[in-house]
């Protein structure tokens, strides 16, 4: 059992585990939580402002994974005055410092999907064809597993449209055709242009790919909730690109931090609740 102590900021479990950056954790609906990291099984809760988790991963995968070392007073000290509602709200959220690949494979399936149904679909694939992990866990897939499927076994699961860009997606990575790898040596435009080059990847789920894995914190995924907060305070603007800039802008150097603050928030005061399952 690990009991580990955040940096400034303590950290809010159930916001971090359930605010839609990630889709493979489960509510026991009594604070405690269950998931997969690195694919290893994870128990984990919060005492006080400590975090305990009992998993076979170091100490050290389980800080970086919450991203336990992040001063979250000096990242919060950076937020506009019209973001602090949110943080008061949930003061504690961390991002987490997601697998490359796992983040990849989320973000693409959560394209025009809600948040219960992209748990679903996750769920489905990794039941299919990741490996059993204990406690009714399955790990995710990984490149060489989805690019051995077919299409139509995709679409079985729930994927519609996206099991064709999986599927591709896969099999160029399986290939040796798209190195992920090269995009942790990347600068964020750099990554975030690179990533465009795979099937299914827009310029939102690369900006979710470059915050939630990449650890480029300016990055601001440009979702239904951002663009209207966005929109509000710059009514002209259209394009992702544009509203993208202004969000930077606005929010200041941790821009990815303060709209995952905001997100959750605008979610939950419209009464959509939490992500968690």
């Amino acid at each position: 059992m690990l009991t580990l102590s955040p940096n400034r900021g303590g950290i809010d479990l159930a916001a971090t585990l359930g605010c839609g950056q990630v889709f493979q954790w489960y509510s026991d609906g009594a604070g405690g939580w269950r998931g997969i990291v690195d694919g290893a099984p994870v128990r984990a809760r919060q005492e006080g402002g400590a975090l305990v988790c009992d998993s076979p991963l170091p100490a050290g995968r389980i800080r970086a994974y919450f991203r336990l070392d992040d001063n979250l007073e000096a990242i919060y000290a950076s937020f506009p005055d019209d973001a602090q509602q949110a943080v008061a709200a949930f003061r504690g959220m961390r991002l987490v410092q997601q697998d490359l690949w796992e983040c990849l494979l989320s973000f693409v399936c959560a394209t025009n999907a809600n948040i219960p149904r992209i748990h679903k679909m996750i769920a489905a694939l990794c039941r299919r064809y990741g490996d059993e992990a204990g406690e009714g866990l399955y790990s995710f897939p990984t490149a060489a597993s989805l690019a051995a499927a077919n299409e139509g076994d995709l679409r079985a699961l729930g994927l519609g449209y996206r099991a064709a860009h999986l599927l591709a997606m896969a099999r160029r990575v399986d290939g040796g055709l798209f190195d992920l790898s090269e995009l942790t040596r990347m600068d964020y435009a750099s990554a975030h242009a690179r990533l465009q080059a795979l099937p299914g990847v827009g310029p939102k789920v690369a900006d979710c790919v470059c915050l939630f894995s990449l650890g480029h914190l300016r990055a601001v995924p440009v979702d239904t909730w951002v663009r209207r907060m966005v929109q509000r305070r710059a009514p002209g603007l259209r394009s992702y690109r544009a509203m993208a800039e202004f969000a930077q802008a606005w929010l200041g150097p941790y821009a990815g931090y303060a709209q995952q603050y905001l997100f959750h928030y605008e979610r939950t005061q419209a009464g959509w609740g939490c992500g968690g399952q």
